[in-house]
C-alpha cells in the first residue's frame, strides 16, 4: 500500500514537471515504467492473503492424529513393522542371550598408541 502512494506521488510530481515545461517524451518512459509498478502492487492487493497459521492449533492437530495412528499401529503389529521397515529400513532383533561368549568381550583402549597426538581434555 505504501508502495502504491509513494508511485503515484512520484508520477504526480513528473506531471507536475511535464506541466511547467518539460517534454513529455522525457518523462513518458518513467511514468509508464512506475504506472506498471503500481498495476503490479494493486494485483498483490488483489490476491486473497492466507490466513496466519496457529502454531498450537496445528501442534493439537499433528499430536492427536499421532495418537491415532500410534493406536492403530498397536493393533496392528505386522502392519507398524510393515511401516516401520518402509520408513526406517529393516529392523534387525539381536538375543543377546544367544551370543556365544567369545563375543562378550570390551576392549581396552590402547592410548598409548596415541600419546603426544592431542592432549587430554581434562
Amino acid at each position: 500500500m505504501e508502495k502504491r502512494e509513494r508511485l503515484e506521488k512520484e508520477i504526480n510530481n513528473l506531471m507536475e514537471l511535464v506541466a511547467a515545461g518539460t517534454p513529455a517524451r522525457a518523462i513518458a518512459p518513467t511514468i509508464a515504467e512506475w504506472e506498471a509498478g503500481i498495476r503490479d502492487v494493486d494485483a498483490r492487493l488483489r490476491c486473497p492473503r492466507l490466513p496466519k497459521l496457529s502454531t498450537a492449533k496445528l501442534r493439537a492437530a499433528l499430536e492427536q492424529r499421532a495418537k491415532e495412528w500410534k493406536a492403530q499401529l498397536r493393533a496392528e503389529p505386522q502392519i507398524a513393522r510393515m511401516v516401520l521397515r518402509r520408513l526406517v529400513g529393516p529392523i534387525v532383533l539381536h538375543d543377546e542371550g544367544a551370543r556365544p561368549d567369545f563375543v562378550r568381550w570390551e576392549a581396552e583402549p590402547k592410548t598409548e598408541l596415541l600419546a603426544g597426538l592431542a592432549s587430554p581434555p581434562f
